[in-house]
């Protein structure tokens, strides 16, 4: 260009006459020859190679200090020779920011062969200004992405050449760019000679949790007393007396208790009644009769007092009496003339004016004598007592008021299925009747509110009434299994102190129960073969298990404390969570089982670099963990021997790891497989393998080698380790 006057190489024209220079029938001097200073290059290299001496590149250069020159700078080489093919291997300097993992990475070669070429021992310490040597005289090559800019305003290529250290015409060359004035916000460059980060996937998948049980773990197990009933043979009173330790048994008279009805909380309280006559009262005073055959006790602001409304079914069209009932609590009871009922009877109401109505007996009373709770217009639940509004605050309460034994016929079923009492033979039906016992004695030792004792949700026991019905369709609550277990057992309570003890109950322990009003026991029966709970996996989303606790990308999430009891240390009382930032956050193991809905607090949670033991991941990740199980006398002499490199056991294996890589490369590779050694020994050792630093490759390498898994591997390289470490101990080194 600079012989003919030449501008743009790229605009030449058919006849143009050119000078080639140099070129003639007489000698010409050679023309100087630009180059570009590659990694590796020094000034005496360069003016080897081609063929010039180094005081006249000094020279042509205006150089003062010889040593420095760096990656990029365009160099003057004058009367310069055709260069000469280098020869042998490649030599490059290490930079600010290098690792011996991104070289070998560049040129195409493994960390085993780098390290083996320059007798290099620790990996994670290179010098700035050190020589590496490249094995095998390799070009650079690499795998890695080539990195790429993207344009923005105000940029120019010699600004972003000047940036990454290369000269414009590598960057047009790079990118068949002819005019370097041309660019356009958004156009993406690749930087000649310079590789983006390596990039490994940070995604570990979804959040497992294994967990055992359902259910806070307090006092019985049910799957646990059928397992005890049906497996092991055990009666009712055993199987009390394993779960409610401290605990005596004793009978109770029957009496009559409240449970509040928590959908009906902030609604009326209508009731309809097919067949009787309803009456109406406060908590002390007369019955009234309505003459319908449905009420509806409406209160009256924050005051004791409620409207009468009556109708003729749940359907609507209620007018209002204009009856008032004068009480906190205003009940609805089923009644028939004295005489003339067909049931026994519950005892005698009498009116203000003394007319005298026999009150129907529940324990006997058909459904069209039983009240009916409506829940809409073609919905209802009947249930056997009496129905009463209560207040609370300017708030309405519906409370089912009956008799404890009559409660249990709901109760029993909702909690325990019936048919489990076919079970083993019939054994199950000691679960029932243990079920029986727990719940009349939980419902008694109850006191929740001023105007109910217990609720009818799990919150407290299930209740669902004496039989619901929606539309066209009904089902019962109440069944002959259930009844005859309740039977069975009328009156039977367990004391504690002499007082009714709350005997808490749960679906699944999990094969442990929780210490609180009783002491934790072992509760082998939990495992019966129909429990789907004993043993159960959730997954749940990283990303929402984040945004839950206000945090960035997870990084990993450990159960750092238990509460002891069972296996793997029992129930998670701490939860730790750690963001990729840094962050961390902690929070209880109930909390964080009722973010997600998991059924017990007794879990663990598997999320952050995978454990590769038996697999390596695939695609591959930024990190990973393999353990290795190991006896007791194995683990006290890989110990000694870390203790004598002044390294961890996690460190050693690592560092075993990386030695048998370095003999599989100074042999060249060749390897055999070898039998697999035992890795499941009760001592386990977890070493984390990053790929940034090779770590991986290493482990890779070995396992390949001697057609190992993971863990294997690991106990391979760290056996022979240990080997290397006892000579270097009995050498005196």
């Amino acid at each position: 260009m600079a012989a003919n006057g030449i501008s743009d190489p790229d605009r030449v024209y058919m006849g143009q006459r050119l000078v080639i220079p140099g070129v003639g029938a007489t000698p010409t001097t050679l023309p100087t020859m630009v180059v570009v200073v590659q990694r590796g290059d020094s000034l005496s290299a360069i003016a080897v190679e081609y063929g010039v001496s180094l005081p006249a590149l000094i020279e042509a250069n205006n150089i003062t200090d010889p040593d420095t020159v760096h990656v990029g700078q365009e160099l003057l080489v004058p009367g310069a020779t055709r260069p000469v093919t280098p020869v042998g291997p490649v030599v490059v300097t290490v930079r600010s920011g290098d690792s011996l993992s991104a070289i070998a990475a560049e040129y195409g070669v493994s960390v085993s062969a780098l390290m083996i070429q320059n007798g290099i021992s620790d990996p994670d310490r290179l010098a700035i200004g050190q020589e590496l040597t490249i094995p095998g005289s390799m070009p650079p090559t690499s795998t890695l992405p080539p990195l790429i800019v993207t344009v923005v305003s105000g940029d120019s290529l010699s600004k972003i050449a000047a940036e990454y250290g290369v000269t414009v015409s590598a960057m047009m060359d790079e990118n068949g760019i002819s005019n370097p004035d041309l660019l356009s916000i958004g156009q993406q460059l690749r930087i000649p000679g310079q590789f983006a980060p390596p990039v490994y996937s940070i995604d570990y998948g979804p959040v497992v949790v294994e967990g055992r049980g359902w259910g806070h773990g307090r006092g019985m197990g049910q799957y646990g007393a059928l397992g005890y009933a049906v497996d092991e043979g055990w009666g009712r009173d055993q199987i009390l007396d394993h779960y409610y330790g401290g605990t005596t048994p004793m009978v109770v008279p029957d009496v009559e208790i409240g449970i509040r009805l928590l959908s009906n909380d902030n609604k009326a309280t209508t009731v309809h009644l097919s067949d009787g006559v309803l009456l109406v009262a406060g908590l002390q005073g007369p019955w009234t009769v309505v003459d319908a055959t449905a009420v509806r006790l409406v209160l009256d602001g924050d005051v004791d007092r409620y409207h009468v409304y009556s109708g003729s079914s749940c359907g609507g069209g209620f007018t209002d009496t204009g009856l008032l009932v004068n009480s906190p609590v205003a009940r609805i009871a089923p009644a028939w003339p004295t005489g003339s009922t067909p049931y026994s009877t519950g005892g005698v109401a009498s009116t203000a004016d003394g007319v005298a109505y026999d009150l129907v007996d529940q324990a006997t009373a058909g459904l069209d004598q039983t009240l009916q709770l409506c829940e809409g217009a073609t919905s209802a639940t009947w249930y056997r007592g009496e129905i009463r509004a209560a207040r609370y605050g300017a708030r309405q309460r519906t409370v089912n008021w009956v008799a404890v034994e009559q409660y249990l016929r709901s109760v029993v079923p909702s909690e325990m299925p019936s048919v489990w009492s076919e079970m083993g033979d019939g054994a199950g039906q000691e679960a029932l009747e243990a079920q029986a016992v727990a719940a009349r004695s939980y419902a008694l030792a109850e006191v929740r509110y001023e105007y109910a004792k217990t609720c009818d949700t799990i919150r407290c026991q299930v209740y669902s009434g004496r039989r619901s019905r929606r539309g066209s369709s009904g089902w019962d609550h109440e069944t002959a299994e259930t009844d005859a277990a309740v039977t069975a057992t009328t009156g039977m309570v367990r004391l504690m102190d002499g007082i009714v003890s709350r005997t808490e109950f749960s679906a699944s322990t999990g094969g442990h129960t929780v210490t609180a009003d009783f002491v934790g026991v072992v509760d082998a029966g939990d495992d019966v073969s129909i429990n789907p709970v004993h043993r159960w996996t959730d997954e749940v989303d990283a990303t929402r298990v984040a945004d839950t606790f206000g945090l960035g990308p997870l990084y990993e999430i450990e159960v750092v404390e238990r509460d002891g009891f069972g296996d793997d240390g029992g129930r998670a009382v701490e939860v730790e969570l750690r963001a990729r930032d840094g962050n961390r956050f902690v929070v209880s193991g109930n909390r964080f089982r009722r973010e997600f809905g998991l059924r017990s607090n007794w879990f663990g949670v598997a999320y952050g670099p995978p454990d590769a033991g038996s697999a390596f991941p695939d695609p591959q990740v930024d990190e990973y963990r393999v353990t290795t199980g190991y006896s007791v006398e194995d683990l006290a002499s890989i110990q000694a021997a870390a203790d004598h490199l002044q390294m961890t056991t996690p460190e050693f294996q690592r560092a075993a790891v990386w030695v048998v890589a370095f003999l599989v490369n100074l042999s060249g590779g060749a390897t055999n497989p070898v039998d697999a050694p035992a890795v499941t020994g009760s001592e386990k050792v977890t070493t984390a393998y990053f790929a940034a630093a090779s770590d991986q490759q290493a482990m890779e390498q070995v396992a390949a080698g001697f057609g190992l898994n993971g863990a294997e591997a690991q106990a391979v390289s760290v056996t022979l380790l240990v080997f290397l470490v006892g000579l270097a101990g009995a050498a005196g080194r």
